[in-house]
């Protein structure tokens, strides 16, 4: 499989022009340039690695069979009511596959084909690591929720006064290593044009669960935020949890994707 040039896929590009959760976008963006760890890649790093689907257990465990071969992700398919002549439509390799969609398919059902693409991602991580997932009904129900739920909160933006341009943006994120007994936390700061003007990490000698570590590092952005005196702050993460609390105590709806 040749290695992917971005010159020879500059349709990819429009990926972050879609309208769908960023999650997913930037999913599509690793997809196309052959970034996710399917274990026919793990195999060719590494040759003491099975290659064989870890969910089927039944072939190589490519792209292809991870988004259109495998039983389940063809119930999927069938249930979306996506067409399936476009959507097995799959030449040569995943460009080309991404650009007949997105091509082929009006925009809504377009991103309803990606977004059923990181479903079905997910779904297959889960049985890897949880020894469980979701059904093929299931995966598409959350498919249209998750589609959904992001129309309605991008009309709920449209519709509201923009935040001032003084606006500092804090991300926080947290991370646990069983081998150290303790965890980390980060925290990066950018002003509203996007330059980064702050950060901290700091090792936190603990052994917690991921959400409580979560729930550390964001503290960790509001305090830190406080000790360099910004008065107008934006912390952002991505653990549920932490997410709550915080807009539980503001009053504020919460969108999780």
């Amino acid at each position: 499989m040749p290695l992917p040039r971005l010159h020879r896929i500059r349709e990819i590009g429009a990926v972050w022009n879609r309208n769908t959760p960023p999650k997913v976008r930037s999913f599509c963006w690793k997809l196309c340039n052959y970034a996710l760890p399917t274990m026919s890649k793990l195999e060719r790093r590494n040759p003491e690695v099975d290659d064989v689907c870890p969910v089927c257990k039944a072939a190589s465990e490519d792209l292809l069979h991870t988004f259109l071969l495998y039983p389940a992700a063809r119930q999927a398919w069938a249930l979306s009511d996506l067409p399936w002549m476009v959507i097995s439509d799959w030449k040569n390799d995943v460009e080309s596959w991404f650009r007949s969609v997105t091509k082929k398919l009006d925009s809504p059902k377009g991103d309803r084909a990606l977004t059923l693409c990181r479903q079905l991602w997910l779904n297959r991580n889960r049985w890897l690591w949880k020894n469980g997932g979701s059904s093929p009904l299931e995966i598409v129900a959350r498919t249209r929720w998750i589609l959904s739920d992001f129309e309605e909160y991008s009309c709920s933006l449209n519709n509201s006064v923009a935040a001032p341009r003084v606006s500092i943006k804090i991300n926080f994120d947290g991370a646990t290593f069983a081998d150290l007994n303790s965890a980390g936390v980060g925290v990066i700061a950018r002003n509203s044009d996007g330059v980064c003007i702050g950060w901290r990490k700091r090792l936190v000698p603990i052994r917690a669960s991921p959400e409580h570590i979560e729930l550390l590092a964001a503290a960790e952005a509001v305090a830190f935020g406080k000790e360099m005196g910004w008065n107008r702050i934006i912390v952002e993460g991505d653990c549920l949890l932490a997410i709550f609390q915080a807009e539980g105590l503001r009053g504020r709806p919460v969108h999780f994707w």
